[in-house]
């Protein structure tokens, strides 16, 4: 194994010691800390899972960065807010790795609940931190019925992005809320979760980016959009 290849998987086994593992005593951890926790699925699955085949993507104007595949508008780069997403969290989570910001627990919290997010399992964390007089504001708003199924609605989702402002909050129930408990087991057993994890892990642990737009030093979309 070259030196910085040795040196990168040394960062990601400090990683994995640092963070609060996933497991049945999860739900007693305060929710930074769960947050923190669901980083374990990628950094467990670059340390010891399989290795997933990645197809490389050339720097081609007129394709996705991410995905390499799709039409790109004049003002981004990418086909869609999830490979947006994706690839500013590979990205940021390499720098991380590099410049040792990645140990730092506020950085580790903000990585885990956007990690939460891409794989499907909504914004637990900000959920969390919604005052009880805007939480009771938007049930009361709703006459105490879920926005989906107009069942009782007995807790919180975002509307689209992850602002707590009342505008952008709605009343469901538990079963139709988009938004689950940090490494719930109806989010973790899905094939999203599998598919999304499986590919950052593989670009994450890639000594070289895989991806024109995986590298914080290198990487420039608008010169990508210039051609």
């Amino acid at each position: 194994m070259s030196g910085p290849a040795l040196a990168f998987r040394d960062a990601l086994t400090r990683l994995s010691s640092a963070l609060p593992s996933v497991d049945e005593n999860l739900a007693d951890l305060d929710i930074e800390s769960q947050a923190r926790a669901v980083l374990r699925y990628v950094v467990h699955q670059v340390l010891y899972g399989s290795p997933r085949e990645v197809n490389l993507v050339a720097l081609e104007t007129g394709k996705c960065p991410n995905c390499g595949v799709g039409a790109i508008c004049k003002r981004s780069p990418y086909c869609g807010d999830e490979c947006r997403e994706t690839a500013s969290f590979v990205r940021q989570f390499r720098s991380g790795l590099s410049e040792g910001s990645i140990f730092e627990p506020d950085r580790q919290v903000a990585f885990g609940q956007n990690l939460w997010y891409m794989v499907g399992g909504g914004r637990p964390l900000r959920r969390a931190l919604i005052p009880p007089k805007d939480w009771a504001k938007v049930l009361d708003r709703q006459g105490g019925k879920c926005a989906t199924c107009e069942g009782i609605a007995t807790t919180i989702d975002h509307i689209d992005t992850a602002c707590n402002r009342t505008i952008n909050l709605i009343g469901v129930c538990d079963p139709c809320s988009k938004t689950k408990p940090f490494a719930e087991a109806t989010v973790v057993n899905t094939e999203l979760f599998q598919r999304k994890i499986s590919e950052i892990a593989a670009r994450v642990g890639a000594v070289e980016p895989m991806r024109p737009c995986d590298q914080a030093e290198t990487w420039d979309w608008r010169a990508y959009l210039r051609g």
